[in-house]
């Protein structure tokens, strides 16, 4: 599976000066003496980094092709019809039914879904996929899973299911 990609940096130790790679001569790295780490404050938006993979067992995000077929966030706002009326391209769960999610549209950049949550009282409204991602309640027994059987479809449609 491809690792998601991370910024090198490069450190000045006397003063903890930070700069991507990409903004470092070579030179400037021999001469400066300067150390190369990683840095998560210089990784690029839009990058999803996963931290529950290896218990979940599959990615948390739905495939590239899915995920680009899913509208920007605010894009289908005024879409004619009721909000039920809405495609639900991703669904999200625990275990048990202690909580789902179904998504309807994506900020790609900040990982910031808008859709339909159900944590014991349904409603429409934003959430951080980014946090879903990150739960790990229970010793990690409880986790958010993405629903690899989920096609897309009308939220009306599902409404009635839940």
């Amino acid at each position: 599976m491809p690792e998601t990609p991370i910024t090198w940096c490069a450190i000045d130790p006397a003063s903890t000066e930070c700069a991507t790679l990409h903004q470092v001569t070579l030179a400037r790295l021999r001469d400066e003496h300067l150390i190369v780490i990683h840095c998560p404050e210089h990784d690029k938006p839009g990058e999803f980094k996963e931290t529950q993979l290896r218990r979940r067992g599959h990615r948390f995000l739905p495939p590239a092709a899915q995920l680009r077929a899913i509208p920007r966030l605010y894009a289908t706002e005024r879409q004619p019809g009721p909000i039920e009326a809405k495609t639900i391209w991703c669904h999200w769960f625990v275990a048990g039914g202690s909580g789902d999610w179904w998504l309807a549209e994506l900020d790609q950049d900040e990982w910031i879904g808008f859709g339909y949550a159900d944590l014991g009282h349904g409603e429409w409204g934003q959430f951080s996929l980014t946090e879903m991602e990150q739960v790990a309640a229970h010793g990690g027994l409880v986790i958010v899973e993405r629903d690899l059987d989920w096609q897309p479809v009308r939220f009306d449609r599902i409404a009635r299911r839940y």
